[in-house]
């Protein structure tokens, strides 16, 4: 029963987190814009400050985009204002369709985040 309350209660605050709401059947409803923007607020406030304040005066440019059957690949630039000298990037996004929806394979920006989130962890 223990088990049953602590997983309600972890269900409740990733609904609250993730949809600022309270049940399932809200969280449906949902848009992915706004899931997108929670899950983004939440990995930012994990970050290393350092991160974050590179992240907070960039700057991203598409430079272009190749579509492959039912993936696209989207080129991108990323200009960091907060170092000694302006940080360039050139990254690749790839994404894939699935019906109606596009969802993102993998990037060279998630890929950073993702290694210097689990630095900071370390």
């Amino acid at each position: 029963m223990a088990d049953s309350v602590s997983d309600s209660e972890q269900r409740k605050q990733l609904l609250q987190v993730f949809g600022g709401v309270e049940t399932t059947s809200a969280f449906q409803q949902v848009s992915t814009e706004t899931m997108f923007v929670r899950l983004f607020q939440l990995v930012l406030q994990r970050a290393p400050t350092e991160f974050r304040a590179n992240w907070k005066t960039s700057t991203i440019s598409i430079i272009g985009s190749v579509a492959e059957g039912d993936r696209y690949h989207v080129v991108f630039r990323t200009m960091s204002r907060n170092q000694p000298a302006a940080k360039l990037t050139v990254s690749v996004a790839s994404l894939k369709r699935d019906k109606n929806q596009w969802k993102v394979l993998d990037s060279t920006e998630y890929s950073n985040l993702l290694q210097t989130i689990q630095r900071a962890g370390q």
